[in-house]
Formats: C-alpha cells, sequence, structure tokens
C-alpha cells in the first residue's frame, strides 16, 4: 500500500499577494514596513520593536497557479493531507480570506514566526504515515529548513522520506528546488562509479 503525500503550503506570498507588512520600530524612530520576503531577510539590531498588527487580517489577491496546485493536491490526496503553514500568529483570517473565494480550504496552522514551522513539520512526521513531504514556499531558509526537519526525520525513524520543494517567485511563478539538486546529486554520484 502507498502512503500518501504530505504536501505544506505557505500562505503570504505563496497562496496570496498580500498587503500585510511587518513594521519595525527602530531606536531612531524610524518606522520601516517589510512585506513577508522582505521580513524573511531583516536582521535584528538591537531595540527594535516588531509590530505584526497588519498580520491580524489577509487581504489580497490569490495566486492562481499555487492555488490551483493546493486545490489539485486536495482533490488527488485528500484535505487531511494538506496543510496551509503560516508564519502568521493567528490562522482564522487566512482561513477566511480562502474560504470567501468558495474554494475547498485545508487545515490552517499559524505557527506565529518561520522557526515554529520545523516543530509542527516534526510532529506531523511522527504522527502521520507519510512517504514524502512536499512544500510549496516563497521563502528559501524555510525550503531548507523543512528539507533538514525531514533529513533528521529519516535518521532518527530509519525512514526514507522524500522530500521536494517548489519556490514561489516574486512574480507568481514556480521554480522547483530540491528536485533538481537531487537529481544533479544523484547523477554525480553515479558518474562517478
Amino acid at each position: 500500500m502507498m502512503l500518501p503525500a504530505l504536501y505544506i503550503f505557505d500562505f503570504d506570498d505563496t497562496l496570496a499577494m498580500t498587503n500585510s507588512h511587518v513594521r519595525v520600530l527602530r531606536t531612531s524612530g524610524e518606522v520601516d514596513r517589510l512585506d513577508s520576503r522582505e521580513f524573511a531577510k531583516y536582521r535584528y539590531s538591537p531595540g527594535d520593536e516588531l509590530d505584526f498588527s497588519e498580520f491580524s487580517r489577509a487581504e489580497g489577491t490569490l495566486i492562481n497557479d499555487t492555488v490551483y496546485e493546493m486545490q489539485n493536491a486536495i482533490s488527488t490526496h485528500g484535505i487531511d493531507n494538506v496543510y496551509i503553514v503560516t508564519a502568521r500568529a493567528e490562522s482564522e483570517p487566512v482561513f477566511s480570506f480562502l474560504e470567501s473565494f468558495n474554494m475547498a480550504v485545508p487545515e490552517v496552522v499559524a505557527t506565529s514566526g518561520s522557526a515554529g514551522k520545523a516543530p509542527w513539520l516534526s510532529r506531523t512526521l511522527i504522527l502521520g504515515k507519510y512517504d514524502r513531504v512536499i512544500v510549496y514556499e516563497d521563502c528559501r531558509k524555510n525550503i531548507k529548513m523543512l528539507k533538514d526537519v525531514v533529513e533528521a526525520f529519516n535518521e532518527e525513524m530509519n525512514a526514507n522520506v522524500s522530500y521536494s520543494a517548489i519556490c514561489i517567485l516574486p512574480d507568481g511563478g514556480q521554480q522547483i528546488i530540491e528536485s533538481k539538486i537531487r537529481k544533479i546529486i544523484k547523477k554525480m554520484l553515479i558518474d562517478s562509479f
């Protein structure tokens, strides 16, 4: 019997281009508004205060190609194997926003920061029976972090869960990340023997 795949979709700049920003209040009195891509590159400076209040609502436009992939994953693998995992602190605005488009919306997991995605994935792998993890994410740092979780799970549990990731580009396009790297390494290893 084939095990199901686990699909993970980020929300901001992956399923939707949103107008929510993190406000960085600097000690100088300056205020920077960072979108999710800019915030992923943000480095804390002593005295910075972060304001996430704009993320208590979800507004913007859908990224149709990624939404199509999510709906296809739900149809093919079941809604119980598809998750929206967002660094937002609240899941309800995301769910309501997507539901307003009359689409099937899987469980929305709010991790209150990107770092919370790793323990969520680790718990989900331990509790579920999956043979592969497919991630749709706009942040390469998160793509690598989630790959590391799968690799650690495989090592600790003597498992063989495969991992692939699709990076959502600023224009909404998609770029396969992990599958390409794996194929190149595999070819190099085969060619070296």
